[in-house]
């Protein structure tokens, strides 16, 4: 999707809707209350606690960033325009890197519960 579909698109459109964005100001603070203590949540806040930490090696900084760069780019090693394998690479890197950074994370948590 090139930028001019997307801003001609009906999410941009539902976007710029007064009354959805009502909606949504209105409904947000319940779902974030409803979310907040869910698995994915916590699991995200603690990667986030371990990756901001001086505990966090360079090395799985560089390994983040990496698999980050990774997966925005439009250069892969199965291009993405292929249906459905074209993907496939991006989230054998997503879940290999997530993997091992939620388990040096869950680690980093264990040895300091404190932070």
């Amino acid at each position: 999707m090139d930028f001019k579909a997307f801003t001609e698109s009906d999410w941009v459109k539902a976007a710029c809707n007064p009354e959805a964005r009502e909606k949504v100001m209105k409904e947000f603070p319940e779902w974030v209350e409803k979310v907040k203590d869910s698995e994915l949540v916590r699991r995200a806040r603690r990667l986030w606690e371990y990756l901001t930490t001086e505990q966090c090696s360079t090395g799985d900084l560089v390994i983040a960033v990496a698999a980050l760069l990774y997966l925005i780019s439009p250069i892969d090693l199965i291009p993405d325009f292929i249906p459905l394998a074209g993907l496939l690479d991006d989230m054998v890197v997503a879940g290999i890197v997530l993997g091992y950074l939620d388990r040096k994370a869950a680690a980093h948590e264990t040895a300091h519960p404190e932070a």
